[in-house]
């Protein structure tokens, strides 16, 4: 499921980004980043829980990394990563209860937090784009 973005002019600037709803647990398609996302409970929980965005990143955002002290912005990961131009504008981050715990090519960290009970795995979308977009499997807060 697409649902438009919120925010300001200049946070839609970015390709009018949509935002893919992944539910939790669940699987979405998400054709834009040419990624396949599904979402389970940590621990093999069946129960359903609020359900997650799949977008673009956006200014502003911030992420803590594995092995980080505290959150950085995503745009200076992304500097760090030599990631520019239309690659940038398109990097997808997956955003569960007002924080992001999954983006692609760095290890998130949760932490204790309750984004801690949700596993994130993204793979290749076969039928869209020709980039590379390797399988990344993310346990969030597990050590």
């Amino acid at each position: 499921e697409r649902v438009a973005a919120q925010g300001s002019a200049q946070d839609r600037s970015q390709e009018d980004v949509l935002a893919y709803t992944l539910p939790v647990p669940g699987r979405v398609e998400v054709a834009a980043f040419g990624l396949v996302c599904t979402a389970t409970v940590a621990g093999g929980s069946a129960d359903a829980l609020p359900a997650a965005m799949v977008r673009a990143w956006r200014p502003g955002d911030r992420v803590t990394l594995e092995h980080t002290r505290g959150p950085k912005k995503v745009k200076e990961i992304l500097e760090r990563m030599g990631v520019h131009g239309e690659e940038r504008a398109r990097w997808p981050v997956v955003e569960w209860q007002g924080e992001i715990v999954w983006m692609r090519g760095v290890r998130v960290d949760a932490g204790e937090s309750p984004q801690a009970q949700i596993e994130v795995r993204a793979e290749k979308l076969e039928a869209a784009y020709s980039e590379t977009v390797p399988q990344v499997t993310q346990r969030i807060g597990q050590k």
